[in-house]
């Protein structure tokens, strides 16, 4: 949860502690905040769960251009000026329904429009926007690492039942930083 909302979404990892060269095991929350981890231990399985033991836990979650919305009314509007028109006045509100984030250039669709000139030919420009198409975060930076989010969770099978973590966190959702 965030500040008494449950994360729908939100990408939790538990890291095994002390073990940095141990597979994580990872989930993402359903609209009710469950969640069931999954460890990769090679590319042709996909065990469930994590490990019996004691983990670092971090948790992320980000809000993501919306591309395919644009792509479907590109595709209804037809080749023309009306589609132009389209791209350059309504297409960011469209990839951003919930508010375009500071600095995305109005007429850039990732993967369908040439991203401008003018952010290519500036550096702290290139990596500020760089940073956004990674997402906009909606939860404070500190719990996407599991070093840094105070979060923990012991894994112990012996109860034969599912096992319940909650977390609520909290704080201010810091603006993205460029690299």
């Amino acid at each position: 949860m965030y500040e008494g909302k449950i994360m729908a979404g939100a990408v939790v990892v538990f890291m095994p502690i002390g073990q940095r060269d141990a597979l994580p095991a990872w989930g993402v929350t359903d609209s009710d905040g469950r969640y069931e981890l999954s460890t990769y231990f090679s590319a042709n399985d996909m065990p469930r769960g994590a490990v019996p033991g004691d983990y670092l836990v971090g948790i992320s979650k980000y809000r993501l251009p919306d591309v395919e919305r644009a792509k479907e009314k590109m595709s209804a509007i037809g080749l023309g000026s009306e589609l132009q028109r389209y791209i350059a006045e309504e297409a960011v509100r469209d990839i951003w329904p919930g508010g375009v984030p500071e600095g995305w250039p109005d007429g850039y669709i990732p993967g369908i429009t040439h991203m401008p000139k003018r952010i290519l030919d500036d550096e702290q420009a290139r990596n500020r926007f760089s940073v956004l198409l990674r997402g906009v975060p909606l939860l404070p930076r500190r719990y996407a690492d599991p070093d840094t989010s105070g979060l923990q969770a012991t894994v112990d099978s012996s109860k034969g039942e599912p096992l319940v973590f909650d977390w609520e966190c909290a704080g201010e959702i810091e603006a993205p930083e460029p690299p």
